[in-house]
């Protein structure tokens, strides 16, 4: 399925369509960050990706910290 960016207003927000953040690819990732850069919030529908899954799209935005209750100590937190 093709990627496709719809603004929801002209300030801020857009739709995202076409992309699965389950298995999503370098290159879809770039066009998302560009969008997200430009949009400032982006909207993913019917997204279900599984624990392991989401974390390594989350992986891709920023280095992950383990949650407090996994092992994180305090003052690791911002």
């Amino acid at each position: 399925m093709r990627t496709h960016f719809s603004p929801i207003t002209a300030v801020l927000g857009a739709t995202v369509e076409g992309v699965s953040l389950a298995d999503i690819d370098a290159s879809q990732f770039d066009a998302l960050y560009r969008f997200w850069q430009r949009h400032h919030v982006i909207v993913l529908r019917d997204q279900a990706p599984a624990p392991a899954q989401f974390g390594r799209f989350s992986a891709l935005l920023w280095e992950l910290a383990p949650p407090p209750n996994q092992g994180a100590p305090l003052n690791h937190l911002p």
